[in-house]
């Protein structure tokens, strides 16, 4: 958690490529739903919409049903969906 925690922190204070870079490291050591969707918030973020969705996918994927997907949304308040409309 300290990694999204870390992440966040990054993001909130503009040095979003970085957080997406950190998600990015992280997952490569541990396979993570929420660390994924927060990757995918920062990339779509910083404009890379087609990395952006397919992480989203991978998330949607593996999150059967939804429910963890709707509730980092409330939690995060960083709106992917528009991603998926692409």
């Amino acid at each position: 958690m300290l990694y999204v925690e870390l992440g966040i922190a990054y993001h909130l204070t503009g040095q979003t490529q970085v957080a997406a870079e950190l998600m990015a490291k992280r997952l490569e050591e541990e396979d993570d739903l929420f660390i994924r969707y927060n990757l995918a918030c920062y990339l779509a973020s910083i404009g890379d919409i087609k990395q952006a969705e397919q992480e989203l996918h991978l998330v949607l994927e593996q999150d059967e049903s939804g429910t963890s997907f709707m509730r980092w949304q409330k939690e995060t308040k960083i709106f992917v969906c528009y991603v998926l409309s692409k």
